[in-house]
């Protein structure tokens, strides 16, 4: 083999190589984003009182807003 062709063999791995490093970053990436944005989600409902407390763990602030504002 030439070098050309040795060198062309390498850059095309390479290419591979960074094309499956990228779409499993991106999958990866994907995957952790939406279970952060879930678990964002979640407790901001919890917190807002319109899930119910999880193992007996009340959130809420609601009520304790509504004691501040109201005199």
């Amino acid at each position: 083999m030439k070098s050309e062709e040795v060198k062309a063999m390498i850059d095309k791995s390479i290419e591979v190589a960074m094309n499956r490093h990228n779409r499993n970053a991106t999958l990866i990436s994907t995957a952790l984003g939406f279970t952060v944005m879930a678990a964002f989600v979640d407790g901001l409902l919890r917190i807002l009182g319109k899930i119910p407390p999880f193992i007996g763990l009340d959130v809420n602030i609601i009520p304790d807003l509504l004691k501040q504002w109201t005199i």
